[in-house]
């Protein structure tokens, strides 16, 4: 939660920075090297925050899923059936806190382990 705040907190401040740099390049007649460059750098930076959000959520995805499939290997089939019947009990809740997706879920685009392993 605290790194989801702080690049939405990034993302906006950047976005604003964009903002100020077009409307103050829009008032001057003449603007410089420096002007251009800090616009170019404002941009650089707002482009990194989003970027940079999407490979931190990538990244704890994969994780998850990777961490999961490991456990499901150690189990023998008995506890893998009743693990199965766990997840499929508790999808809703645990898509919901764990970001996962399933295959079977109509609006899903994205393939990962987890939906080809536990849904």
């Amino acid at each position: 939660a605290t790194f989801n705040t702080l690049n939405v907190s990034s993302i906006t401040f950047n976005g604003i920075g964009i903002v100020c740099q077009i409307y103050d390049l829009s008032q001057k007649v003449n603007f410089t090297i420096v002007d251009l460059a800090n616009l170019f750098l404002s941009i650089l930076f707002f482009v990194n925050s989003a970027v940079n959000m999407k490979t931190a959520r990538t990244l704890i995805k994969e994780t998850q899923t990777n961490f999961l499939d490991s456990q499901k290997d150690k189990l023998d089939s008995k506890a893998e059936a009743g693990f199965r019947a766990f997840i499929q009990q508790n999808k809703k809740r645990i898509k919901k806190h764990y970001m996962w997706k399933c295959k079977d879920d109509p609006g899903d685009q994205e393939d990962s382990g987890f939906s080809a392993v536990f849904c």
